[in-house]
């Protein structure tokens, strides 16, 4: 035996009346802005220290391409040890 509530004929889903609404509204769209600042801009254009860095780099593959590089190989236990907390 179904039991039926009184007035359930009439009685509408919440999703049905939501879709319902946003068809007779229409359908608004948004879109993401971002909003970028002058010096942000300024930053980006220039790019000053990525330049100074691929140039350090340069110089560096050319000193070890030559041979001319010099490696202090007591500095670079040292840093390591420390790196490693061992160091003194």
């Amino acid at each position: 035996m179904k039991i039926q509530r009184p007035n359930s004929i009439n009685v509408n889903n919440p999703y049905q009346r939501q879709l319902q609404h946003d068809e007779t509204q229409g359908k608004k769209t948004y879109s993401d802005q971002v909003k970028i600042s002058k010096e942000a801009l300024q930053l980006q254009e220039s790019n000053q220290i990525a330049k100074e860095r691929l140039e350090y780099v340069n110089d560096i593959k050319k000193l070890v391409d030559s041979g001319d590089d010099k490696v202090d190989h007591e500095q670079v236990v040292q840093k390591m040890l420390n790196f490693w907390g061992k160091g003194t």
